[in-house]
């Protein structure tokens, strides 16, 4: 799976991860993804914004918080934390701390905990007494925009 060619417009990204292209180029413009790569010459009126792989799953995992009202710099957070160890052969699933929201200070990664799957994650829970978390199902996400991308791509053709 190459995750950093970069192969899909604004338009597509919005398609794929179910979210108006206007609100897709805010979170873009906002810092979510860069669609013209680390090379600050590409940038500028005109151009065309291209995506990754990696981008589409970070839309993906930010309108999944969307749609339950995390703010988007909460949102952004997390995802910074979840793709800092994100092994796409093993997405897994991520516990993410209730007060992602009010530590500030904390680094993105001690935000979350990696579980191989979603009974790992309920044992922890419950291990720790874990009241209140997010339960972020990276693996059903990734698999979900891969579906669609596998989707769009055959009725293309």
């Amino acid at each position: 799976m190459d995750l950093d060619t970069r192969r899909f417009s604004l338009g597509q990204v919005a398609k794929i991860c179910d979210v108006d292209a206007k609100l897709a180029a805010n979170w873009s413009d906002h810092g979510l993804a860069d669609p013209y790569g680390a090379e600050p010459k590409k940038r500028g009126r005109g151009l065309a914004r291209t995506y990754t792989l990696r981008d589409v799953f970070r839309f993906g995992l930010m309108a999944e918080f969307a749609n339950l009202s995390i703010p988007y710099h909460s949102g952004r957070r997390i995802i910074n934390g979840i793709l800092g160890a994100f092994n796409p052969e093993n997405p897994g699933v991520w516990i993410v701390r209730s007060d992602v929201h009010t530590s500030p200070e904390a680094p993105s990664s001690a935000l979350s905990r990696w579980c191989k799957d979603t009974e790992e994650a309920r044992r922890l829970i419950d291990t720790f007494r874990i009241k209140t978390a997010l339960v972020v199902n990276v693996a059903l996400v990734l698999d979900d925009i891969l579906e669609t991308i596998k989707h769009l791509e055959e009725k293309s053709e």
